[in-house]
């Protein structure tokens, strides 16, 4: 793969990583550490391989959060936006 290329997927997959401390205050310590070890494209195969995408790893959580008290109060129209209506109690 280009080197130049592999750099720039590093650094998408560390942007996941932070994005997930920065907005949902999720240190995912463990896919940290495999971009650490392994860098982006082989954390990715991993990851890949054991059927758990990236997403699911850094940002399960901060969705959960959001489903949490916090967003009971949400308007429908602002879930129905995105396409749930996990704040109107309907599924």
């Amino acid at each position: 793969m280009n080197k130049e290329l592999e750099a720039r997927f590093d650094d998408a997959m560390m942007d996941v990583y932070l994005r997930a401390l920065n907005e949902c205050d999720y240190k995912a310590t463990r896919f940290l550490q495999m971009l650490h070890e392994h860098r982006g494209l082989e954390t990715a195969r991993i990851l890949h391989a054991s059927k758990v995408s990236c997403e699911q790893c850094t940002l399960q959580p901060c969705a959960d959060a959001l489903a949490s008290n916090q967003t009971r109060n949400v308007p429908a129209s602002a879930c129905a936006r995105e396409g749930s209506t996990s704040g109107t109690g309907k599924s």
